[in-house]
């Protein structure tokens, strides 16, 4: 009988221990997801589009970025996924959107 309290107390125990863990995971989880729109805010353009009327690939939300492997002076290249060819950042078309990543609430 003195062992079967024990067991329970013992699991009892580990739970509350369990719990509190999970809790304090949920709280950094939460913390780390507030930091990382507020950095994702803070790195938004401010006014871009009253203040720019850029229409350039760089900004465009065709855009993709890949990694270079074959060449060691430049990191990256860039595919337009509506004309599927390897672009430049200056180029620019009338099918341009804006990356929604560049918009802003002002």
């Amino acid at each position: 009988m003195d062992t079967i309290v024990i067991l329970l107390i013992f699991l009892l125990v580990l739970l509350f221990i369990q719990l509190f863990a999970l809790f304090k995971v949920r709280y950094l989880i939460r913390r780390l997801k507030k930091l990382m729109n507020d950095l994702n805010k803070a790195s938004v353009i401010p006014g871009f589009q009253t203040k720019y009327n850029n229409r350039k690939c760089q900004f465009c939300k065709y855009r993709k970025t890949y990694l270079n492997v074959d060449s060691e002076n430049v990191p990256f290249y860039y595919v337009c996924q509506l004309h599927k060819k390897v672009i430049s950042l200056n180029d620019q078309c009338n099918k341009f959107k804006l990356d929604p990543y560049y918009y802003t609430k002002a």
